[in-house]
């Protein structure tokens, strides 16, 4: 509502007061009585002595900085009026208050009351003038005829200048409103700040500040128009005293300082992409992350930009929720189910098993996600080329250095060779029958592969699952056995004599030692120089981290190793991804302890990669197979959510 200010166009009936005039007289001269020094009392033109003075302006009332006009009016003996204000004297009881001409001009200095009174020879007469605080003469809003996009708010501010040509911001003291609701609103109640207008769909509206005095308004309008759509987002975990320079599309630039929300300037139109970096990185801090950074408008705002000064979690492409086998650009794109990830270095290119959609997909570096082999939907036996091969619930992936892509083809219990560039999908080993029979290519035989691996010189590592058994697959496809008795068990040891339990998952690093994810048991197992040990855990299937032999996973699915010799761990049941180095096994990524829980959480949520039981921390479900670029980021294949997943270090 606002204070009240009062209006300059308020004008009430004049006021007339009179005063006998002093002293005697004869002939045409009223008495010959003086003011400050002998004025003589003026006659009329037919000769009659003055009897009084009366006095008329306005208003009794006038508000700083406004000048009124006061009329002095003699009435003679004779009964006849003449206009005195030119020839009496004026005068002010109090100068600070109101001034007043020799023609009789008052000007309102400063609130309070003053007696104004005119003169003329001995006649005079006084009026009280009270003044008032200045009076509102006109708004001005600003920014004139400013542009936002859908889900962008801007500020305006309504501008007050008074009679007295001071200037007030009002923003907070007027109504304000928007001429259609539907496009955009403008808030005019406490707390909120007044006068922030918020675009909702693309249009043009009137944006009015109005004050209101009594039943009289002083208002002033500008048009808003919303053009396209906002991009905005949420920065978190900068550092105090820090800042960090966002931009989009290589030329929006804002800066931050704070945690919080965040818009950038320029709208964008339906059909128009986005594409958020960092600029400018803090210094001598934690690099900030963008999050679900790029894609494409739609028609509506895109308010799901993260900025996150920290570890953070991404969806690097599919639809949360969304299971299907939908090709496109990030978030458009679906998969079902992917159980597995590979990243080949060289083409930056990451390749995914989609394990219900029956298909091997590509995505490329900016996150177009395409199909690179199999039929989508089909579940078969069949090499070919691309599209024509089928698979059957393909689970585990590997690349080579040459780009070549192997695929533990699980219900086919085989191992699948896709030759690049040509996409030519063959089978390495397996003959599609149930078995442990070492042999070459097709007359070996597994049991639901589900895990592959390949080293650099081109021999693939397999997790034969329902074997319990880790195999070794030449580029020849001469399949022997690599680790284990084929007996459910622990046992650490020789490689011949050691035992696994549902092995699912396998990474080799760069000087050959094998990871192994033994689901059943809860551990990560280290293959080296023909020995079996224990790398993690300790056979308890729960979530604890600390030193490696005292932690616990919850079925390990996925194992993926960096440069740095960092494991990283795919813990399903737990929902997380855990980090092995220097002996010592954290949660990396995930939500844990929420709501007093003992494990992880599953859901979905993108954002800072693990705050401990915190509902912003990210949220994974059921994640299998993981992989590691160079830079350090890893891929998460999150299967019930149907997404790929980037953590970004």
């Amino acid at each position: 509502m606002g204070f009240r200010i009062f209006s300059k166009t308020v004008m009430i009936a004049g006021l007339a007061f009179g005063l006998a005039a002093c002293g005697g007289g004869g002939g045409g001269t009223t008495g010959g009585g003086t003011t400050g020094g002998g004025a003589t009392t003026p006659t009329s033109p037919t000769g009659a002595s003055l009897s009084y003075i009366i006095l008329t302006s306005g208003s009794a009332s006038l508000p700083k900085g406004i000048s009124e006009q006061f009329i002095a009016t003699g009435v003679y003996s004779d009964g006849t009026k003449q206009n005195l204000t030119a020839s009496a004297t004026w005068s002010s009881s109090n100068p600070a208050v109101a001034t007043i001409s020799n023609s009789g001009v008052a000007t309102a200095v400063g609130a309070g009351t003053t007696k104004i009174t005119a003169t003329a020879g001995i006649a005079s007469l006084s009026y009280t003038l009270t003044v008032t605080t200045a009076a509102l003469n006109y708004i001005s809003v600003t920014p004139p005829a400013p542009t936002v996009g859908a889900g962008q708010t801007r500020q305006f501010t309504a501008t007050g200048t008074f009679s007295d040509s001071s200037t007030l911001d009002i923003t907070s003291n007027v109504s304000w409103s928007s001429s259609n609701i539907s496009i955009a609103n403008v808030n005019s109640t406490a707390p909120a700040p007044m006068g922030l207008a918020s675009g909702l769909t693309p249009g043009t509206v009137i944006i009015t500040a109005t004050n209101w005095s009594g039943t009289n308004s002083i208002l002033a309008s500008t048009t808003l128009t919303v053009a396209g759509y906002g991009a905005s987002g949420l920065l978190s975990l900068l550092p105090a005293g820090k800042s960090v320079v966002l931009q989009n599309n290589l030329a929006d630039d804002v800066t931050l300082n704070a945690d919080g929300t965040f818009m950038f300037n320029t709208p964008l139109a339906t059909g128009a992409t986005y594409n958020v970096t960092v600029l400018t990185q803090p210094t001598g801090v934690h690099p900030c992350n963008v999050v679900d950074g790029s894609g494409m408008i739609a028609t509506s705002p895109v308010t799901s930009i993260q900025v996150v000064c920290a570890t953070a979690v991404g969806t690097f492409a599919g639809t949360p929720h969304v299971y299907g086998t939908t090709n496109g650009p990030g978030s458009s794109a679906s998969f079902y189910n992917p159980s597995g990830v590979a990243y080949d270095a060289t083409s930056g290119n990451l390749y995914v098993a989609d394990t219900a959609s029956q298909v091997i997909r590509r995505i490329t570096p900016t996150g177009v996600v395409s199909t690179l082999a199999g039929t989508a939907g089909m579940a078969g036996f069949a090499n070919g080329v691309g599209t024509a091969a089928t698979f059957f619930n393909p689970t585990g992936i590997a690349v080579d250095a040459n780009g070549n892509v192997y695929v533990a083809d699980s219900g086919n219990n085989a191992i699948r060779k896709i030759t690049m560039p040509g996409v030519v999908v063959s089978t390495l080993a397996g003959s599609g029958l149930v078995g442990a029979n070492n042999a070459v290519g097709t007359s070996a035989s597994f049991d639901n592969p589900n895990g592959v691996a390949v080293d650099a010189a081109g021999n693939v590592y397999v997790a034969d699952t329902y074997n319990n058994l880790i195999r070794k697959v030449t580029s020849a496809g001469a399949v022997t056995t690599f680790a284990g008795t084929g007996a459910g068990g622990g046992t650490n040891g020789s490689a011949a004599s050691a035992t696994f339990n549902f092995p699912s998952g396998v990474a080799v690093d760069s000087i050959g030692k094998v990871y192994v994810a033994d689901s059943n048991n809860g551990l990560i197992r280290l293959i080296s120089a023909g020995q079996v040990t224990t790398f993690a855990g300790t056979s308890m299937s729960s979530l604890l981290d600390g030193p490696a032999t005292s932690v616990s996973f919850s079925w390990p699915v996925g194992v993926a190793v960096d440069a740095a010799g960092n494991v990283y761990v795919g813990d399903r049941n737990n929902h997380l991804i855990r980090r092995i180095s220097a002996g010592n096994v954290t949660t990396y990524a995930g939500l844990t302890h929420y709501m007093g829980s003992s494990t992880g959480s599953s859901g979905f949520h993108d954002g800072p990669a693990w705050i401990d039981a915190s509902a912003s921390s990210s949220a994974f479900n059921s994640p299998s197979g993981v992989a590691v670029d160079s830079a350090g980021n890893v891929y998460v294949a999150d299967t019930w959510n149907h997404l790929i997943r980037k953590i970004m270090p």
